[in-house]
């Protein structure tokens, strides 16, 4: 199974995978990192300010396979 290394940076404190996780494949690689921004932004939602969240991959080789890039605000009226 291949080896997998998730990069979480959550309003701009990042935390770096340095021990990396095998996968079935990039695919579940992909859903876990997405997993892990749902929740960091679930878990912040409380104070109402603006929060982004980047999530990036690695593969065994230290090459960039995947990023994604989720922000949200909050606007009340």
């Amino acid at each position: 199974m291949p080896r997998f290394f998730i990069d979480v940076d959550a309003d701009h404190r990042m935390t770096r995978d340095e021990d990396g996780a095998d996968f079935l494949n990039l695919e579940a690689a992909q859903k876990e990192a997405l997993a892990a921004m749902e929740e960091i932004l679930r878990v912040r939602l409380s104070d109402g300010s603006p929060h982004a969240a980047t999530s990036s991959i690695r593969d065994e080789a230290g090459e960039l396979v995947f990023m994604a890039n989720l922000s949200l605000t909050i606007n009340e009226d």
